[in-house]
């Protein structure tokens, strides 16, 4: 399995973030990436992937994700150009749709998602020309974004997705696959939240919050709901609208937090770990949670970048 991080680049995080690929890069990992968008601190992850390649050698460096309505796709056709040549062709173009939640208010529609993705990466691919050979990643929560990705991606990103479902969207990969008499395979990456700790008590607080963050988001609710979360759905949807967070906690189980998050000690999130794999996972991109302040985005990762240094070659 090889792996990456999602560095999350937020206001006044800019100046940690070479030491950080550095040390990413020198523990041996493959990817470098970055967030962006609303729910991200406004982070641009494009310009993230830009810093990013001059302040590393090896390391490919990209987006996870960049947000598809948010740029014309002459535009990011250009930027991935001016990236690949900085960096010696070190480029990957993650993309994603993000969700309504997040669009609507930005003032952008998405009535027809996968269609609107497929028409992009074909545009994008377009401007970059037919020599061109920029790995594109598309992420994906459900079934049809997973079948594109499987049809016209390099690798799919799935963030947050339940560990009891996961089989079902990588045969939607494969499905997709088949749909187009691929020869070769879709790799499968996971956007993997980790709270380490030998206090598992404390790494749980840490997830329910996130995953009370993204849970606000319908599409996230309803996947998990199909997941057999149903009733926790149900509560925690309840809890958010009156604005009653201990409730909203008390929704997300011990059991939904460990079918999506890597969380407590180090043997512990790699056994987590081991059952994506399992899954069919070949990609892993840790995205750490902290569990006390920290003074920069470097200390955030060092703890990870630690215990997995060398885990490629495990």
């Amino acid at each position: 399995m090889r792996c990456g991080a999602v560095i999350p680049v937020r206001p006044g995080e800019w100046k940690h973030l070479g030491a950080t690929v550095q040390a990413i890069e020198a523990a041996g990992w493959s990817y470098a990436f970055s967030d962006e968008g609303p729910f991200a601190g406004n982070n641009d992850s494009i310009a993230a992937a830009l810093y990013m390649a001059t302040n590393s050698s090896r390391i490919s460096v990209g987006s996870s994700v960049a947000i598809s309505y948010l740029r014309h796709p002459y535009n990011t056709a250009s930027l991935v150009s001016i990236i690949n040549e900085v960096s010696d062709d070190r480029m990957v173009l993650g993309l994603g749709c993000s969700h309504p939640a997040i669009n609507t208010p930005l003032g952008i529609e998405m009535p027809k998602p996968v269609t609107e993705m497929r028409e992009y990466v074909a545009s994008v691919r377009h401007h970059l020309g037919d020599e061109d050979r920029t790995p594109i990643w598309i992420a994906a929560l459900r079934p049809p974004m997973a079948r594109l990705a499987g049809a016209i991606a390099d690798t799919v990103n799935f963030h947050h997705n339940p560990l009891n479902t996961f089989d079902q969207v990588v045969d939607a990969v494969r499905e997709g696959e088949r749909k187009v008499e691929r020869t070769d395979h879709c790799q499968i990456a996971l956007y993997a939240r980790i709270a380490m700790s030998d206090d598992l008590g404390a790494a749980r607080r840490v997830g329910r919050a996130t995953m009370r963050g993204y849970c606000s988001l319908p599409t996230y609710r309803e996947l998990y709901a199909k997941a057999g979360f149903e009733d926790e759905m149900e509560s925690l949807a309840r809890a958010l609208e009156i604005g009653d967070d201990d409730a909203a906690d008390r929704a997300i189980t011990d059991q939904l937090l460990d079918d999506v998050l890597l969380l407590g000690p180090p043997a512990r999130c790699r056994e987590q770990l081991e059952r994506f794999k399992a899954s069919g996972v070949d990609i892993v991109l840790f995205a750490p949670l902290s569990l006390t302040p920290v003074s920069g985005i470097d200390e955030l990762f060092a703890p990870i970048v630690a215990e997995f240094a060398g885990y490629e070659s495990d």
